[in-house]
């Protein structure tokens, strides 16, 4: 399966297709198919519904089709169906095979990491059905909005890790990795805030605020890194091209907005830092050193 994932995460993430190459099995398989998972509950929240009671029930029978493992195939069927027509091509193609990622979740994958994803999406789904009733109004309620959609992500791929090591079981991991997925997430909702706006979705109470929140949050995160075990050099290489990518992309972000059109981190200056970070993972000065020029951005 690791192509079939390969292929819809280059469809619909180009960071996170970057990322899931360096993790070895099985944490590779287990954090695509939570990924793309999580896709489609995104594809839910951001779709352009007729009316809010037909993203409501697209959102229950999510919950219906993720916990049960007998669902009947007309009912996937008619799930997939119920999405608007204006998706994009590659969300169209990644929802069409709902029931395909529906099977690997209940069939190809351990128990307790089976379970670790159910509780996550039924959390996600709970959150954007909460905060789909109005726009966030202050820093306080973004970050609990940023918690359900990707701090118990981090939170998550932890778990996922603990399966593998039991002795990183311990509360200040799982804190710091959910700092780590509020980072990305603000690092997304800034990046779109105009797109978003445009479309009826407000995230951003007060961007200035939202940017100065940035920084704790990397820090955490840079921490979670650091106290990963060598054993899991492939984890924290996932890690590091994430927060170094979203660290680095900010200017470019802010260029964005100011300017209002998109300008992105080449492509060459994306491979350069993840070859930088391959050859020198293992290195802490050069990681620290690293991070701290990369606080300039903010």
């Amino acid at each position: 399966m690791t192509k079939f994932y390969q292929h819809h995460l280059n469809q619909v993430s180009r960071s996170f297709a970057i990322c899931t190459p360096k993790l070895q099995q099985p944490l590779r398989e287990w954090i695509s198919l939570t990924y793309l998972l999580c896709r489609i509950l995104d594809t839910v929240e951001d779709s352009h519904w007729t009316n809010k009671e037909d993203q409501d029930l697209q959102f229950s029978q999510f919950l219906e089709l993720t916990t049960s493992s007998q669902t009947p195939a007309l009912f996937i069927k008619k799930w997939v169906q119920r999405f608007p027509s204006s998706l994009p091509e590659s969300e169209k193609e990644l929802v069409k095979e709902t029931p395909l990622l529906l099977k690997n979740l209940h069939h190809t994958i351990p128990l307790p990491i089976k379970q670790h994803i159910l509780n996550l999406l039924e959390q996600m789904t709970l959150g954007m059905k909460i905060f789909s009733q109005k726009p966030i109004s202050n820093l306080r309620e973004l970050n609990k909005y940023c918690y359900y959609v990707a701090g118990i992500v981090g939170e998550t791929l932890h778990h996922f890790l603990v399966f593998c090591s039991p002795e990183l079981n311990q509360p200040s991991f799982f804190k710091k990795a959910c700092e780590f997925g509020l980072f990305l997430q603000k690092i997304n909702i800034l990046k779109d805030q105009q797109k978003d706006e445009k479309e009826g979705r407000h995230f951003i109470p007060n961007r200035k605020e939202v940017l100065s929140s940035l920084s704790s949050h990397a820090q955490k995160a840079f921490s979670y890194i650091k106290s990963l075990p060598s054993k899991h050099q492939d984890f924290r290489l996932f890690c590091s091209i994430s927060l170094f990518l979203g660290l680095s992309s900010l200017p470019y972000i802010q260029n964005s907005f100011h300017l209002k059109e998109q300008i992105k981190i080449s492509r060459a200056q994306t491979f350069k830092l993840i070859q930088a970070l391959e050859e020198n993972i293992s290195q802490p000065a050069f990681m620290e050193h690293l991070f701290q020029e990369s606080l300039t951005h903010l």
